[in-house]
């Protein structure tokens, strides 16, 4: 549960419609895959360093972000890959408003937050502590030509301090996805369950992603 994370901000949330930042940041991004959606070799790599400096009129103090991702392929045949890659992203500073925080939840990067990190087993968005580490593990069959079927599990693990790790939450989530290449883009459907709220979702998406 995050209780105590959304009680801390919830009185910064009257004014982040008010608030100013500007912000410096460096990004490197390397994408060595053979293929947008479904690759069968190669890695990509993101690491971005963003520094937000408040506006005078802004309450709260400026931060630091710092975020690194990493993607492989492994190939365990003809028709079968192991998909693993880790994700993190680290806030320092004091009174960081809610729409920096970090975010998980859905297939699709960036789709509610630009900082938001795909999770199978929420659909929707999930705000988490400053320090945030998901590890995802996909196996994906190819069970006929363009179709694929893929299991899938992660893990989140988030915490609000860096020395204290053992006062963190985890947060396991699990899912299965038959995919369709399509010349329109590929067509998804998603099964999906976590170990928070017990219940299972489902998630449908059509086409490519911009």
């Amino acid at each position: 549960r995050h209780d105590s994370y959304w009680t801390r901000h919830q009185h910064y949330a009257s004014y982040t419609h008010r608030q100013t930042y500007t912000t410096m940041y460096a990004l490197w991004r390397n994408d060595l895959f053979d293929s947008a959606y479904t690759p069968t070799r190669g890695y990509a790599y993101n690491v971005e360093i963003g520094y937000h400096l408040r506006g005078e009129s802004t309450q709260g103090s400026n931060f630091m972000a710092l975020q690194g991702d990493f993607y492989t392929v492994i190939p365990l045949g003809k028709s079968t890959a192991l998909l693993p890659s880790i994700h993190a992203r680290s806030l320092y500073g004091e009174n960081i408003p809610l729409t920096y925080s970090n975010a998980i939840g859905g297939y699709l990067a960036g789709r509610h937050l630009r900082q938001q990190t795909p999770f199978a087993g929420l659909t929707g968005c999930e705000l988490m502590k400053e320090h945030l580490t998901i590890v995802y593990l996909g196996l994906r069959q190819k069970i006929c030509p363009d179709i694929y079927l893929t299991a899938i599990t992660n893990y989140a693990y988030n915490t609000d301090s860096l020395s204290n790790l053992q006062s963190g939450q985890g947060l396991w989530g699990i899912g299965l996805q038959l995919s369709y290449d399509t010349t329109l883009g590929p067509i998804s459907i998603c099964g999906h369950w976590n170990d928070r709220y017990h219940h299972l979702g489902a998630y449908f998406s059509f086409g490519y992603e911009f």
